[in-house]
């Protein structure tokens, strides 16, 4: 980008030519990432983006990013260094090794959350298993805590339920 001593601005000024040549190709993504980056306004970025020559966006676009100080070039010329430069093989997702994919991963830290044995009844952290439903928490008939298997309903829960559903009459 220059020596550390030179600013911004002026490395865009020096590296003009190189820079308009390099990022015609890339013009698009170049003010994407800096709309995204508060570099440019909407306004800014519909006005460059609809110039259908990308020589001329790319000069515009130097212009515009050199008026407004040190702290834009500063941007641009990071975000034409990341547009314009090979890009990260760690994302080259067409070349992924084999190491990668068939990496075993890591035991969890102390204290996380594991999934538990399938058949232990529970499904998520903090809920009871379905064989201890003294500690379920919730509201009686809640179907957060499933086991995924069809149990026998319990008489006494069966008898309180044909209760409720039919109504007592009233004295009159």
């Amino acid at each position: 980008m220059g020596n550390a001593q030179e600013r911004p601005s002026e490395t865009i000024d020096r590296e003009r030519k190189r820079l308009v040549e390099t990022l015609q190709a890339d013009s698009g993504l170049l003010l994407d990432a800096l709309l995204a980056r508060g570099v440019l306004t909407g306004p800014e970025y519909e006005a460059l983006d609809a110039l259908p020559d990308a020589e001329r966006r790319v000069r515009r676009l130097l212009l515009l990013v050199q008026g407004k100080g040190e702290a834009a070039c500063q941007e641009l010329l990071r975000c034409a260094q990341r547009t314009a430069g090979a890009p990260d093989p760690a994302w080259d997702w067409q070349h992924v090794g084999p190491g990668y994919r068939d990496r075993s991963y890591d035991p969890p830290c102390p204290g996380h959350w594991t999934p538990e044995a399938p058949g232990s009844g529970t499904t998520c952290p903090g809920l009871p298993r379905a064989s201890d439903p003294d500690e379920a928490g919730g509201p009686e008939g809640s179907e957060a805590v499933q086991s995924g298997t069809p149990e026998e309903p319990e008489p006494e829960l069966e008898a309180e339920a044909s209760e409720e559903a039919e109504p007592e009459p009233e004295p009159e």
